[in-house]
């Protein structure tokens, strides 16, 4: 086990992360999917890891971490590409369902959802920086403001460090009225 570092709350962005990843992993395992459908479900599921990437690299801890995952690009990369371009790759092809997993909730414990494991690679300037696996589940509440997605796993490419992400707790936010 792991040592815990910090206990936070993150913003996402709900429309981009409500939709989740299990609709592209189905789609992009279903040999019968039609090319639309696969290109569809895969541009909302880049959308969606794209808000995480967005939300982990904004909080100073968790993108401390993954820095220190990431296979760093040369001086000439940088050079070269004005910069660094970080880019996360899904293989939704190559997702697996692994059965049902327990939803990470405060209060009643929610039943067992089925969940899928997501090869991603991140990409550092068009360079692999990290391998990495996303646990997710269906986007339901109250997991869907996180996508569905409960554990990240990165690896740096050459094995020298790795780095797991979990969401521990999710609830539902209060409603308010404008009476």
């Amino acid at each position: 086990a792991g040592t815990r570092l910090e206990a936070s709350r993150i913003a996402f962005s709900a429309d981009h992360l409500s939709r989740g990843l299990v609709l592209s992993c189905e789609t992009g395992t279903n040999e019968d999917a039609t090319d639309a459908a696969r290109e569809l479900t895969e541009g909302l599921g880049q959308l969606c890891i794209w808000s995480l990437l967005e939300a982990v690299r904004s909080h100073a801890i968790l993108d401390a971490l993954l820095t220190r995952v990431i296979e760093t690009p040369s001086l000439w990369s940088l050079v070269a590409n004005l910069g660094v371009d970080v880019r996360c790759e899904p293989d939704f092809a190559s997702a697996r369902r692994v059965g049902r997993v327990a939803l990470p909730t405060e209060g009643e414990p929610e039943p067992p959802a089925e969940a899928w494991e997501l090869p991603c690679k991140l990409l550092v300037n068009g360079a692999l920086g990290a391998s990495c696996v996303l646990l997710v589940t269906k986007p339901r509440s109250p997991v869907h403001l996180a996508g569905g997605i409960l554990r990240v796993t990165a690896e740096h490419p050459k094995g020298h460090a790795r780095l797991v992400v979990e969401l521990l707790a999710a609830r539902a936010g209060r409603t308010t009225s404008t009476d």
